[in-house]
C-alpha cells in the first residue's frame, strides 16, 4: 500500500515543478562551479605577484627608516640576514650598520661594519660611519688600524671626506661631557655588549674628571664588564688601566697574563705589558722592547713616548732617552688643543676644499707619515683636476 501510495505521489507532481527544481539544481551546480574558478584564479594571482619576502622586508625597512623607528628597521635587517644571507650587499651593510648606531647599539654598528670592511671595504660611505663610532669610543688603537687599513685602499684614500674623518680621528677628541653622555646611552640600550661600558671606562682611566664615579666603583664596573666578556680587547684594556692607575699592580698582573693569546699582537697588549715590566718588574730593557711594539702601531702617541724615555734611562741608554723625550716633547706640543684647533681650521676650512699644506708639515712632524703621504697625494690630484679644467 505504501508503494502505491509513494507512486501516486510522484505522479501528482506536476511537469512545470520538475522544471523548476531542475533549474535551480543547475544554477546551485553553476554558481559552486563559478566559486570555484574564482578561488583558483584568486590563488594563482596572489602566488603569481604577491612581494616577495625580500621586497616586503625592504618597504618595512624603508618605512622605518623615514618615520625614525631605527631598532624596528635593524631587527628587519636582522631578520633578512638571517632569512635570506645571500641578498644582502654592501650598501645594506652600511645602512644596517646606520640605523643599528641610530638605534644606539654601537656593538651591533661595529660587529656589522667589521664584515662589511672584511669583504667590500671600497666605499667611502662604510669607512666614514666607522671612523664617526671609532671617534665617540675614544679608542687610539682601533682608529690608528682603521686608518692604516683604509689608506691602503686606492678607491677611499684620495676621498676628502675620509681623509677629513681619518686626520679628526687621530688628532683630535670630542667634548669629554658629551662623549660620556653618549656613551652612558649606549650601555643603558646596549647592555650585553662591552664595547660602550668599556669605552667609557677607559676615559674614566684616562681623562678622570670631578663628577666622575669614585674609583672603587669603577673598578667594579671594569672587573664586571671583563669577567663578562673575557676576549674582548676594550673590556681587558680598560680593567687593566683602571688598575694600573689605582695601584692595583698585583691585580693587574693576573688580569694581563688571561690575555688571549692569539690577541697579544695587539698594540694594547705591548703597552700594558710594558708598564707592567715597567713599573712592576723593574725590567726595564724588556719594556722598552714591548714600548717600541705599541709605537709602531701609534708613533704619536706621546704618553707611550714618555714611557719609552722613562725605560730608556733606567736602562742607562741615556741619549737615547733624550732622544726619544725630545720626540715627546714634540709631538705633545703639535698636538696641544689650542695650536692644533688653529691649525686644523685653516687646513679644513668648512665649506671650502682643504688646504693641507701646514697639516702635510704637521702629520709629517709626528711621524704620521702614511696619512701625510695620502694627502700629498689628494694635493696633487687636485692639481691635476684644475689643470685639466
Amino acid at each position: 500500500m505504501s508503494k502505491r501510495r509513494h507512486k501516486s505521489f510522484k505522479s501528482s507532481i506536476h511537469p512545470a515543478n520538475n522544471v523548476i527544481l531542475q533549474t535551480r539544481s543547475n544554477r546551485l551546480y553553476t554558481f559552486c562551479v563559478a566559486g570555484l574558478l574564482l578561488t583558483i584564479v584568486a590563488c594563482i594571482y596572489f602566488w603569481a605577484f604577491k612581494p616577495d619576502p625580500e621586497s616586503r622586508l625592504r618597504e618595512q625597512i624603508d618605512t622605518y627608516a623615514k618615520t625614525s623607528q631605527f631598532a624596528k628597521a635593524e631587527a628587519s635587517w636582522q631578520k633578512m640576514s638571517e632569512i635570506i644571507p645571500d641578498c644582502i650587499r654592501p650598501q645594506d651593510q652600511i645602512d644596517w650598520a646606520t640605523s643599528a648606531l641610530r638605534a644606539d647599539h654601537p656593538g651591533a654598528a661595529l660587529s656589522v661594519l667589521q664584515d662589511w670592511k672584511r669583504d667590500n671595504p671600497d666605499k667611502p660611505d662604510g669607512w666614514l660611519l666607522i671612523l664617526d663610532l671609532t671617534r665617540i669610543l675614544g679608542n687610539s688603537d682601533l682608529m690608528m688600524a682603521d686608518v692604516s687599513s683604509l689608506l691602503k685602499i686606492e678607491s677611499v684614500n684620495r676621498n676628502t671626506a675620509v681623509l677629513v674623518g681619518a686626520t679628526l680621528g687621530l688628532l683630535t677628541d670630542l667634548d669629554q661631557q658629551d662623549v660620556r653622555s653618549r656613551l652612558k646611552r649606549w650601555t643603558e640600550k646596549e647592555p650585553n655588549s662591552p664595547l660602550a661600558l668599556s669605552s667609557l671606562l677607559l676615559r674614566y682611566a684616562e681623562n678622570p674628571l670631578p663628577e666622575d664615579p669614585s674609583r672603587d666603583v669603577r673598578i667594579n664596573l671594569a672587573r664586571s664588564v671583563a669577567t663578562q666578556h673575557p676576549k674582548s680587547i676594550p673590556a681587558m684594556t680598560s680593567l687593566i688601566e683602571t688598575l694600573f692607575n689605582g695601584g692595583f699592580y698585583e691585580e693587574a698582573i693576573q688580569v694581563l697574563e688571561s690575555w688571549p693569546v692569539e690577541m697579544r699582537a695587539e698594540s694594547a697588549w705591548h703597552r700594558l705589558q710594558g708598564r707592567r715590566l715597567q713599573d712592576a718588574d723593574g725590567k726595564h730593557t724588556e719594556a722598552v722592547l714591548e714600548f717600541q711594539a705599541a709605537l709602531k702601531f701609534n708613533p704619536h702617541d706621546w704618553k707611550t713616548r714618555y714611557r719609552l724615555a722613562r725605560a730608556l734611562a733606567a736602562a742607562g741608554r741615556i741619549e737615547e732617552s733624550r732622544n726619544e723625550a725630545r720626540s715627546m716633547t714634540l709631538i705633545r706640543e703639535s698636538l696641544e688643543p689650542n695650536r692644533l684647533a688653529e691649525l686644523l681650521k685653516s687646513a679644513i676650512p668648512k665649506g671650502r676644499s682643504p688646504e693641507p699644506e701646514r697639516l702635510i708639515s704637521l702629520l709629517q712632524r709626528i711621524e704620521l707619515t702614511r696619512l701625510a703621504n695620502a694627502w700629498r697625494n689628494w694635493q696633487a690630484d687636485q692639481k691635476l683636476l684644475k689643470f685639466q679644467k
